[in-house]
């Protein structure tokens, strides 16, 4: 096995197509179709099972993707820290919505004061999209809320947040002391798009309860869902701290709910193989030292660190 190889047949699970996945290498189909081919016979085990167009892993595939996925990554790291080395550098940081609006401006501000030379680089996207960056080595950290079912990534909560359900203040249920959860299938859902953290978390809960909404409306905007909800078009599910405002403003409405808990936690999520530098180790200590009380008391709306404490000396 060589890395090419290895590439290609990354790629082809992740397409699940042999076509897709020659149209994302810029190669032909038949040089990937005989990659794969060479790849199986060199290694004795058949690892895509071909469903006309489709190709699904086999047990032995998903294995050897999982070390496909590790063994690239690696060679990733590596060019990346060899870059490093000749005075190019730079961390790679994932965060969902809620950190990328709430908190990420602050822990980049206290990095810098240590790094001024170290350039951060940032996604924000939902949870789906960031493992996926996580999995292919394109980002170090993510910063994100909890994974849901089983996962070979450590996930290391620094904060607590959680979600609400939010209506018009002239909403039927705004306001009203004992909602229970029938009370919420007769309602329009208007939902972040699948994949977001807040919208898989709170679909998982309902599966529990043998429930399955068809959203209204799907958004990747917090805004305009926000919007959508003013105007009377339906009930949300939203973070709390992308909507503080709004709530004491009283421009929405939230909708407590009888034996629902939509708390969760926020995590500093990466691979138990992970190469870290010294950089990247600071940046996580300015992330876990976000949760200390101290810090938090410091910490104001617009994203910033702020009082006498200085977060940079918290590293030393």
């Amino acid at each position: 096995m060589n890395n090419r190889q290895l590439t290609i047949f990354r790629t082809v699970c992740e397409e699940g197509s042999m076509t897709k996945a020659a149209e994302k290498l810029y190669m032909t189909q038949p040089a990937v179709s005989q990659t794969i081919k060479e790849l199986e016979q060199e290694s004795g085990v058949c690892f895509l099972e071909r469903y006309n167009r489709k190709v699904v892993p086999t047990e032995s595939g998903r294995l050897l993707y999982q070390y496909a996925c590790h063994i690239l990554g690696l060679y990733q790291d590596l060019e990346q820290h060899l870059k490093e080395t000749e005075g190019v550098r730079t961390i790679r940081i994932g965060a969902n919505l809620s950190v990328g609006v709430k908190m990420l401006r602050g822990f980049i501000r206290a990095f810098e004061k240590k790094y001024p030379d170290i350039q951060v680089k940032v996604t924000v996207s939902g949870s789906v999209r960031l493992m996926e960056l996580l999995k292919t080595h394109q980002i170090d950290l993510g910063l994100m809320e909890d994974l849901p079912g089983e996962t070979d990534y450590i996930q290391e909560p620094f904060a607590k947040d959680r979600t609400l359900i939010v209506a018009a203040p002239d909403h039927p249920l705004a306001g009203k002391e004992h909602v229970r959860f029938e009370d919420l299938k007769k309602e329009n859902f208007l939902l972040r798009e699948k994949g977001a953290g807040v919208r898989d978390r709170f679909e998982a809960i309902l599966r529990t309860k043998d429930c399955v909404i068809d959203p209204l409306w799907e958004s990747r905007s917090t805004k305009v869902l926000v919007q959508a909800v003013e105007d009377g078009f339906g009930i949300s599910v939203l973070p709390y701290c992308l909507i503080e405002e709004y709530l004491k403003e009283g421009r929405l409405e939230e909708i407590k709910v009888e034996d629902l808990c939509l708390e969760r936690n926020l995590n500093l999520v990466y691979h138990p193989h992970k190469v870290w530098n010294d950089p990247l180790r600071d940046f996580m200590d300015i992330v876990r030292w976000y949760g200390h009380d101290e810090i938090r008391a410091m910490k104001t709306t617009d994203g910033m660190f702020h009082g006498q404490t200085d977060t940079n000396t918290l590293l030393l």
